[in-house]
């Protein structure tokens, strides 16, 4: 097989589509051998899909080619964003050699062009192409520059990207946007949160109202604390995820906040966990922590109420003296307080109804009005301008443990809304909030000091919230879908659509010829026109509607001494054209011949 058959065969959209698959290779190994983040396998997957679509959609040669390799190179840089090792560097050179010798495929195929004889046997004149040094120089760099770009920023690229689309909707979040919960937070903080619509999770399935994410102990110099949360010991969660009843699903865009550790948001009676590592990471207090940190952004579960539990998470620890801690600086201004409000309750549970019920006589408020010289509690409590969550149950949480009430801090979401669009449950950084766990008969029990009622007033969703949390679903879910899709289905995706283009490019070439050769055939022989313009000058001119046959017959009676001649080869003229009966070469002839005849020179 030599070149010049190559060449008619169209070897250069083989040449072109070499890049693709080796990166394709590259990317297969790559994943096989090392832990490839996910973004970064459906950032190349995509990029080889462009690069498919770019070597068969342009019409030039020099876009096909440059534009398929380009989106190459940026495929295996992509797929480099694992630990890679020996396997990765050998065949990035090889992928090197390969892009150069397919940048040099069309200035080879044109000089083999240029070689080959013409009809008459001689060489055609070369058209002596020069390779464009500058345009491959800058087309060096631009891809050298994009490639160190990507392996430095492509995890987040999805992620930002989703921000911006929240952002355009008016959901973007602030400076001080942070997603998940530290082991300390001071009291406070929690109100810059409390003033963002980003949307950091999605839940699909039985809907939830508290999604707890971590447990505090220890109240001391404004600070909730856990004792706890360095003992962490592992528990199965591998349930088979048909057991489940909910799917929490966290958003690209809160991944790239600043989020102080990994965790997860639960029910405090979750049960059935599924993970896809088949484990978590559990603290006494009972916080959840994804083990490994970072492995995925879905976790599934079932409530008690809905079904059996056939995996139980361990219960939280029992009570220890931290639970009830309160410094003694503020002990006995809020044991006073506490007296006064549990006076006349017999038990447990009744003294903590009776502090709820006080607390709700406060105003809910995001306001700051804090002078810092007492305890934000305290003063709280005695000055009475209001508060946002985190006070209502720091106040509850520290009351109750000066009438000896073991108490913890909960902190996490609480989940209030549903978008219409999508029909999943939607928690945004707005909606987090702190409740109290309490001791009461022999069991930890949550209770929610701060008047909902005003939250709600405060946090209603409005329609370009739903359309930016929208926009964001369809974001994470088709990104979500390139990152999570088979090495083997993305080869049989890239297959079908290869054979397809192929199939396309090669039946919109044999339209434009069949197009070609019917326009070709739609318009009359220069013969045929040149022996009319006679006929016009002698007196017999053809209409426009007039029929060819007609035509004949009308000349062959006009008793010239060509009548005859010209009324056959009008005739024969007919066949061939309409018909494609006869030869065109002895037709033509014939009709010249006459031409000179009616009409001499």
């Amino acid at each position: 097989m030599n070149a010049r058959f190559l060449l008619r065969t169209n070897a250069l959209v083989v040449v072109r589509l070499v890049p693709t698959a080796a990166a394709g290779v590259i990317l297969a190994v790559t994943a096989a051998t090392t832990q490839l983040p996910a973004v970064a396998r459906g950032f190349a997957i995509a990029l080889l899909l462009i690069s498919v679509l770019v070597a068969f959609l342009p019409k030039r040669n020099d876009v096909r080619t440059h534009g398929s390799v380009t989106a190459a190179i940026i495929a295996v840089a992509a797929s480099g964003q694992g630990r890679t090792g020996p396997a990765f560097a050998i065949g990035a050179c090889i992928f090197a050699v390969l892009v150069i010798v397919c940048l040099r495929a069309p200035l080879v195929a044109a000089r083999l062009r240029a070689a080959e004889p013409s009809e008459g046997g001689a060489t055609r004149a070369a058209p002596s192409p020069t390779p464009r040094k500058g345009a491959l120089a800058i087309l060096a760099l631009v891809t050298v520059a994009v490639t160190g770009l990507l392996v430095f920023t492509l995890p987040r690229l999805s992620a930002i990207a989703e921000r911006q689309v929240q952002r355009l909707a008016g959901n973007g979040p602030s400076d001080d946007d942070q997603v998940g919960f530290s082991e300390h937070i001071r009291v406070g903080t929690l109100r810059h949160v409390l003033q963002s619509n980003r949307v950091v999770m999605r839940v699909d399935g039985e809907p939830v109202e508290y999604l707890r994410g971590a447990v505090l102990d220890r109240y001391e110099l404004r600070v909730w604390s856990s004792t706890q949360s360095s003992n962490l010991v592992i528990v199965p969660a591998a349930t088979p995820e048909e057991q489940s009843t909910t799917r929490i699903e966290l958003s690209r865009a809160a991944l790239t906040g600043r989020t102080p550790e990994p965790r997860w948001f639960l029910p405090d009676d979750a049960c059935n966990l599924h993970t896809p590592s088949g484990r978590v990471a559990l603290d006494p207090l009972g916080a959840l922590h994804p083990d490994p940190p970072n492995i995925s952004r879905e976790i599934a579960f079932a409530r008690p109420n809905h079904g059996s539990c056939t995996a139980a998470l361990p219960l939280p620890a029992l009570p220890n003296p931290n639970d009830l801690g309160v410094s003694a600086k503020i002990r006995s201004d809020l044991a006073k307080i506490a007296r006064e409000w549990t006076r006349g309750t017999n038990s447990r549970q009744e003294a903590l109804d009776a502090i709820v019920r006080e607390l709700s006589r406060y105003p809910y408020s995001l306001d700051d009005r804090s002078e810092g010289r007492v305890d934000p509690v305290l003063e709280f409590l005695q000055s009475r301008h209001g508060g946002h969550c985190e006070l209502f149950a720091s106040a509850m949480a520290l009351l109750a443990r000066t009438i000896q009430i073991p108490t913890r801090l909960a902190v996490g979401y609480r989940v209030d809304e549903v978008n219409p669009i999508t029909g999943m449950s939607v928690v945004r950084d707005r909606n987090a909030h702190t409740w109290v766990e309490a001791w009461v008969d022999g069991r930890w029990q949550s209770f929610d000091p701060t008047p909902i009622s005003e939250v709600h007033a405060t946090t209603r969703p409005t329609r370009w919230d739903d359309v930016g949390e929208a926009l964001s679903f369809g974001w994470d879910r088709s990104i979500g879908f390139l990152a999570n899709i088979s090495l083997a289905r993305a080869g049989i995706f890239f297959g079908v659509i290869a054979g397809a283009l192929i199939f396309l490019r090669r039946f919109l070439q044999r339209r434009a010829t069949t197009t070609r050769r019917l326009t070709a055939a739609s318009r009359p022989l220069p013969a045929f026109e040149t022996l009319a313009t006679a006929l016009a000058r002698a007196g017999w001119e053809r209409t426009p509607s007039e029929p060819l046959e007609r035509f004949a017959r009308r000349v062959d009676a006009a008793g010239e001494p060509w009548s005859k001649d010209v009324a056959d080869v009008l005739t024969r003229y007919a066949e061939l054209r309409y018909g494609g009966i006869g030869e065109e070469r002895s037709v033509v002839q014939r009709l010249d011949e006459l031409a000179r005849k009616v009409a001499p020179a």
